[in-house]
């Protein structure tokens, strides 16, 4: 199998959520695929490779792990010279959901009965520091 190689989010791959995505699909793949190997190159063996991780995929979006995703292991990706090489290239493209990171709390003082009617005459806000950096002590 492929070096797990890290999709296009440059930007965020020190993101926590996506680093923490993309480990949970990579062991996926890997338990889906691990019997694979020693297979010949034909298309009955890509589809498959495809159709085995599309299941695991689509339980993924399910359980909302990812928004999105597209397999591709064909003869588009599978040319005579892959095939030579004896491999089996799959490009997965995976679209991961966001994780709630920091939960905000707001807290609305009021003297009055509680309606939909209200506006809040008095408001107290925190953040929940998720990591324990802040002091509140202090």
């Amino acid at each position: 199998m492929e070096p797990w190689k890290e999709n296009d989010y440059e930007s965020k791959k020190d993101n926590l959520n996506i680093r923490h995505t993309i480990n949970h699909v990579k062991n996926d793949m890997e338990d889906v695929l691990g019997d694979m190997f020693m297979r010949y190159n034909t298309p009955e063996t890509r589809r498959e490779i495809t159709m085995r991780l599309d299941n695991r995929l689509r339980e993924l979006h399910q359980q909302r792990v990812i928004y999105d995703y597209k397999i591709t292991c064909n003869e588009t990706n599978n040319p005579p010279d892959v095939i030579d090489q004896h491999r089996i290239v799959l490009d997965t493209y995976i679209h991961p959901a966001r994780m709630a990171e920091i939960v905000s709390l707001r807290a609305v003082l009021n003297g009055d009965a509680v309606n939909e009617n209200n506006e809040p005459k008095g408001q107290v806000f925190c953040e929940i520091d998720p990591y324990g950096e802040e002091n509140w002590e202090e």
